[in-house]
């Protein structure tokens, strides 16, 4: 086969990263996506030729307004998902990385897009499990990939 028509072959998959912040009181950062039913973190999908990390930085910005440090990447999670819009299932593959916890200060700096989020919150770890999709796997796995310091993969 030649070159071009096996790239072109290739599956499609959407690649996303996202950062997993915490405040003082070790509650989890969720924002609230204009397009979709339940909270997530703040990240989304990676540009053309984007690094997963520059990814996730800029997406944050872009959604809250702040610049953080990446402590490492927590979770690599792949899954597909029916999207009503374009009426097929798409498969994802989402980074999350650890942004740390962010001051009081910093966070009374936090400004939302409103283009994409209607609004944020802090929530202890029980009740962002409840508030994601996903969020009853995901949240756990973080939490011991965080305190572990490593990374790990999971399939949902």
């Amino acid at each position: 086969m030649e070159p071009n028509k096996f790239y072109a072959s290739l599956p499609k998959k959407y690649l996303s990263a996202g950062a997993l912040i915490f405040n003082q009181k070790k509650e989890i950062l969720l924002v609230k996506p204009n397009y979709k039913p339940k909270w997530s973190f703040p990240g989304g999908a990676a540009d053309k030729g984007e690094s997963l990390k520059a990814t996730c930085l800029r997406e944050v910005r872009e959604e809250i307004g702040l610049d953080i440090n990446i402590n490492g990447l927590l979770l690599v999670s792949y899954f597909k998902k029916y999207v009503p819009i374009i009426d097929k299932e798409n498969e994802y593959v989402q980074f999350i990385f650890y942004g740390g916890i962010i001051s009081k200060e910093k966070i009374r700096k936090i400004r939302i897009n409103h283009k994409e989020l209607s609004e944020y919150t802090f929530a202890t770890s029980a009740k962002a499990s409840q508030m994601m999709r996903g969020g009853k796997r995901q949240i756990p796995i973080l939490l011991k990939a965080q305190k572990n310091r490593t990374c790990y993969y999971l399939e949902r």
